[in-house]
């Protein structure tokens, strides 16, 4: 009996000890054994959010765009420090233009807004997202290039040597005035041009007869032989020169500029006075000009005419003949003889229609300016004419109207102008509807009058 009551005691004492000793062994996690070929697992890596896209904002003009690619590639003149700094930029389907101002195409100087991309090769490049046009490009007719002191700069003269400091209209001595503005390039860099320095300039016939100059090159005094060439209206030359091999070979005067033909010259052409002339020739040292080719057109020059505000006109003149002599109206150098007929009393401030002929050296002889008796300021237009130039984006942007009676117009097309449901052609006539601004018409409505002919009123 004893034996079995001292087993009971060892049965219920072994008991209490598995009640404890097991919750502790439960307590301990077991440790997972890897299966064989199987790697342990690892934790995901942290979730990097991607980059934000980086946006850049610059104004250039545009010098080149090649049309070569799927997308176009578009070259910019940033006007940087350094004369000739250039971005590229890629334009695709889903690039959005501004055009109020004007067409999105060489020349013109533009707002860029564009995102920057990574290529397949790795490479980065800007995506232009928005070009919107600051100013349209310059009318770029044919070109003019001559030098000579400087007789006059903007204003009274540089305050600097910053490009805004030097914008405005320049005189060269013995030939008409040209403008200079922030698309165009001065070199040196940083010069201080002054009265009397020498400058080569490079410029283009504008639609309104002025020069617009893209590159003016400030030179050192005494230089050596410099090329110049112009065109200009044939006044005088030597009928004979006594010499049947070379017949003209002496002095001509080309609206108003003197040249010496020599035996060495080429004339291509016969020569009659009020022909148009291209002549090219060398500068000398003393300012005589030696031409080396004159070659004659047989084309009369053809009249313009042209609006614009009016910035000077003479205060002195022959009591005979009021208001005659050299008047600036817009950008416009504009000369008044004898034969010029000058309708309303010109003040300074007030619109003026031009009428006359272009020359290399005096801008435009008119035939007739007619002050208008009114300040420059919005009035109400209606007129009909015949497109000759239409924007990239016809539905937005200048189209070029010359109207019946022979005025070239520029028209701003807009959201709020009513058009046509189709985009008309160069050559249809058309009636606009808008108001007057600084020579700018903006449209309000334009209806197409007549379609190759077809009179569609």
């Amino acid at each position: 009996m004893r034996a079995r009551g001292v087993l009971g005691v060892m049965f219920i004492v072994a008991l209490v000890v598995l009640s404890v000793l097991v919750p502790a062994v439960s307590a301990t996690p077991a440790v997972p054994v890897p299966r064989p070929g199987n790697p342990p697992r690892t934790a995901p890596p942290p979730t990097i959010p991607p980059p934000r896209p980086v946006k850049v904002r610059f104004m250039g003009t545009v010098v080149d765009i090649d049309e070569g690619t799927e997308d176009e590639i578009w070259t910019l003149d940033t006007l940087g420090d350094t004369p000739g700094d250039t971005q590229e930029i890629v334009v695709n389907d889903d690039t959005r233009f501004v055009e109020a101002l004007g067409e999105a195409e060489e020349g013109a100087r533009v707002w860029v807004l564009a995102q920057v991309q990574v290529g397949s090769d790795g490479d980065s490049f800007l995506l232009a997202l928005i070009v919107m046009v600051r100013e349209p490009r310059p009318e770029q007719g044919e070109p003019v290039h001559f030098s000579g002191e400087i007789e006059r700069l903007p204003g009274e003269g540089p305050e600097g040597t910053r490009h805004e400091d030097l914008e405005g209209t320049w005189k060269v001595v013995g030939y008409e005035a040209f403008l200079v503005t922030d698309r165009t390039i001065i070199l040196p860099d940083g010069v201080a041009p002054v009265e009397g320095d020498w400058a080569r300039v490079d410029a283009f016939r504008q639609a309104d007869g002025s020069l617009w100059a893209k590159k003016v090159t400030v030179l050192e005094t005494g230089i050596d032989e410099i090329d110049v060439n112009f065109t200009g209206i044939i006044e005088v030359y030597p009928e004979d020169s006594g010499d049947p091999d070379h017949p003209y070979t002496g002095d001509w005067v080309i609206s108003n500029i003197t040249v010496t033909c020599a035996i060495t010259t080429q004339v291509v052409g016969t020569p009659e006075v009020g022909l148009l002339a291209r002549v090219k020739a060398v500068q000398q040292p003393n300012g005589d000009l030696i031409a080396t080719k004159i070659q004659i057109r047989n084309a009369p020059p053809v009249a313009i005419k042209f609006r614009g505000i009016i910035h000077s006109f003479p205060t002195e003149w022959p009591p005979e003949w009021p208001y005659r002599g050299e008047w600036l109206i817009g950008v416009v150098n504009v000369f008044a003889d004898e034969n010029t007929v000058i309708n309303g009393t010109p003040a300074i401030g007030l619109m003026a229609r031009v009428e006359g002929l272009p020359q290399t050296n005096g801008g435009v002889l008119a035939t007739v300016i007619t002050v208008e008796e009114e300040p420059p300021g919005p009035r109400e237009i209606e007129f009909t004419g015949t497109i000759e130039r239409l924007p990239k984006h016809w539905q937005h942007g200048v189209w070029i109207v010359v109207s019946e009676e022979g005025v070239e117009r520029q028209v701003l097309v807009s959201s709020r102008t009513q058009l046509p449901l189709e985009k008309p052609d160069v050559g249809t006539n058309v009636h606009v509807v808008g108001t007057e601004t600084g020579g700018v018409v903006h449209a309000s409505e334009i209806v197409v009058n007549e379609v190759n002919g077809e009179d569609l009123g």
